[in-house]
């Protein structure tokens, strides 16, 4: 397993909950999200948990699931992020 910082640690966690958050309101399983992303089950509940960062591709596939509520919420991340750092 990858080690990150803290800081990555936050992020992941953060987007992990995010991630997880729009799935359960769309009221997909891991299994239907696997089928329509292609990503793996165990990937996607890594994903999810914010065990691994997931990488730009796994981001695409699961807008192919999600769509624009995850561009919303990954757009919403970004900006709370970059807002914190001009502090």
């Amino acid at each position: 397993m990858a080690r990150y910082t803290p800081f990555q640690r936050q992020v992941n966690l953060h987007l992990a909950k995010k991630i997880n958050h729009i799935r359960l309101e769309t009221g997909l399983s891991l299994a239907k999200v696997s089928r329509i992303s292609g990503i793996s089950v165990p990937t996607l509940f890594y994903i999810e948990s914010g065990d691994t960062h997931p990488r730009m591709d796994h981001l695409m596939k699961l807008y192919k699931a999600y769509g624009d509520p995850l561009i919303k919420e990954v757009s919403q991340m970004i900006k709370e992020d970059s807002d914190a750092f001009q502090d």
